[in-house]
């Protein structure tokens, strides 16, 4: 759960966890308040299923990787093997 690249839950604990500090802020200082202020949970949030979608993990690599080639063999469209036998390198 703790690995921002495959699960947005740690951003959205952050902004949980900077939306109640700012409430207290809010709650003690009222001459602080922004409206700014309550962008910032939401960039955060924002920024954490941004993350998530961009950037693609060793894991989901591997996942598209075995889809392609499950599909490639249902449509008999295999790649052609190299003059040693071997299949060439899917990247």
């Amino acid at each position: 759960m703790w690995n921002i690249f495959e699960y947005p839950w740690t951003g959205i604990v952050v902004a949980l966890a900077v939306q109640i500090v700012l409430t207290i802020l809010h709650i003690v200082k009222p001459q602080t308040r922004k409206l700014w202020h309550t962008a910032i949970p939401v960039l955060i949030i924002a920024l954490a299923f941004g993350i998530d979608y961009f950037v693609k993990t060793d894991r989901e690599q591997l996942n598209a990787l075995i889809n392609e080639a499950l599909a490639s063999t249902a449509a008999e469209d295999l790649p052609k093997t190299s003059h040693d036998g071997h299949l060439p390198k899917m990247v």
